[in-house]
């Protein structure tokens, strides 16, 4: 079942591609008892469909900025839905919605490559102030610099990116003591749950019975597996560049980030 924001049982049937002829053609004369971001999401499931498309694509156009706008903004979006509005804004070059696009940092990166390589003047600008992603996909920059929008206002900021931050040099290094107790814990927390996944009858514990010898023996491997995991991926963040330090920031664990901070 496709992923939406509304909650109309009608609406889920047409996602789903199991609506007859007169609900579709009822949902194209706008008959529906639907609000704009319902019509909104089932449009772009109907395009789909080659008798309808064309007036889906119509009636998508007409639905207001605010509507796409908001939808843009919302976490729980569908993605095609997403990718249909970053088309057709950037067609339309509607860059209000453009900029809610790349300030929406749920959206896949593939979202900010479009824009990179089909915007205009002005948003490439914009997209040119999200610095910490294009320092974590550097793919990015290569193209906007591609892009024959491109001002020289902006390519100076990209130049300025590459020149302080897409280096092969290794960032400064952190210190030992900056592995704090809370990052080991972090880490603990993450070795246990993964045990428990793979363990197909879970124990319960009870606080009141006292652990056999074994279970101490466990719990000293635990911590001694931890601490190696912990000083391994340690060792691997000293000898990232910045770039590759933003990206784990972005990507990475909880524990890798209590790291970097």
């Amino acid at each position: 079942m496709p992923k939406l924001i509304s909650k109309n049982p009608l609406a889920k049937i047409i996602a789903e591609g199991n609506s007859d002829p007169d609900m579709l053609n009822l949902l194209l004369q706008k008959q529906l008892p639907f609000t704009e971001t319902d019509y909104l999401e089932t449009f772009v499931f109907v395009i789909r469909k080659k008798e309808y498309k064309n007036k889906a694509i119509e009636n998508i156009r007409n639905i207001s900025d605010g509507t796409k706008n908001n939808y843009i903004e919302n976490n729980n979006l569908n993605i095609n839905v997403a990718y249909y509005i970053l088309l057709e804004s950037l067609s339309l070059s509607k860059n209000e919605t453009l900029i809610k696009i790349i300030q929406n940092t749920h959206l896949p990166i593939d979202f900010l490559k479009k824009i990179a390589e089909k915007g205009n003047t002005e948003i490439l600008e914009g997209l040119s102030e999200n610095q910490i992603k294009l320092i974590a996909f550097p793919e990015i920059i290569d193209l906007m610099e591609k892009n024959t929008n491109i001002n020289n206002f902006t390519r100076g900021k990209l130049d300025e990116i590459r020149k302080f931050y897409l280096t092969n040099e290794k960032a400064e290094e952190i210190e030992v003591d900056g592995l704090t107790d809370e990052i080991f814990s972090i880490a603990a927390t993450k070795t246990q749950e993964e045990d428990e996944i793979e363990s197909e009858e879970p124990e319960i514990e009870n606080d009141n019975d006292p652990k056999t010898e074994n279970e101490e023996e466990d719990e000293v491997l635990l911590i001694e597996e931890v601490e190696e995991k912990v000083m391994a991926r340690f060792q691997e963040i000293n000898n990232m560049t910045v770039a590759e330090r933003v990206k784990t920031a972005l990507l990475g664990t909880q524990a890798d980030r209590a790291m970097l901070i």
